[in-house]
């Protein structure tokens, strides 16, 4: 029966398409900055799969990436990589912002510190479930990215002097710490 390939998706200069792990192996050893998915990638001889490890095992090299399980992962991705991109940094707030989430004006009011921003994350367009994904897909794609964590505070100078800015409502300690939490590329001196 021969060997029949699932095809995979390839990343290179932005652009994604589809086409057989040979060829996207290929491609990886010509290519330098390639990537190849692996979110798909099995081999099937005679009916039997086996899995991208061992395919991977046994040819060995080249750059290769898993791709987002689901649009929403990719998505999450995407808008990463451009806040990035255009920035050098991404935190929480940049990814809502480059998704579309959460608005220019809706940040901007809460900074300012008007009444009705008392907290910014109920102003996050996006119900809680799929919030919770894109925090969770956020923090994985930061530590597969390797990113250099750095640590900003959101403040604003009000009447009583310099005041903290609250994105949650309940004040949690822990995701107020990562909705100040910033990604960073590595720099080398």
């Amino acid at each position: 029966m021969g060997v029949v390939w699932t095809p995979v998706d390839c990343v290179h200069a932005g652009k994604c398409w589809r086409t057989s792990p040979p060829v996207a192996l290929m491609l990886t050893k010509l290519t330098e900055g390639f990537e190849v998915s692996i979110k798909s990638l099995q081999a099937t001889r005679d009916g039997r799969s086996s899995s991208a490890s061992r395919f991977m095992s046994r040819v060995g090299g080249g750059s290769f990436y898993i791709m987002p399980s689901d649009r929403f992962q990719e998505r999450v991705v995407q808008a990463a990589e451009a806040a990035l991109k255009r920035q050098g940094s991404v935190g929480p707030l940049d990814l809502f912002q480059e998704m579309r989430l959460l608005h220019p004006i809706q940040l901007e009011n809460w900074r300012k510190g008007n009444e009705h921003y008392h907290a910014l994350q109920p102003w996050i367009q996006v119900g809680p479930d799929k919030l919770q994904k894109a925090i969770d897909y956020f923090r994985q794609w930061v530590r597969e990215r390797g990113l250099c964590p750095i640590e900003a505070a959101y403040t604003r100078r009000g009447p009583r002097g310099i005041e903290q800015l609250r994105v949650t409502e309940d004040g949690d300690p822990e995701l107020e710490k990562f909705y100040r939490s910033f990604g960073e590329l590595a720099r080398h001196l």
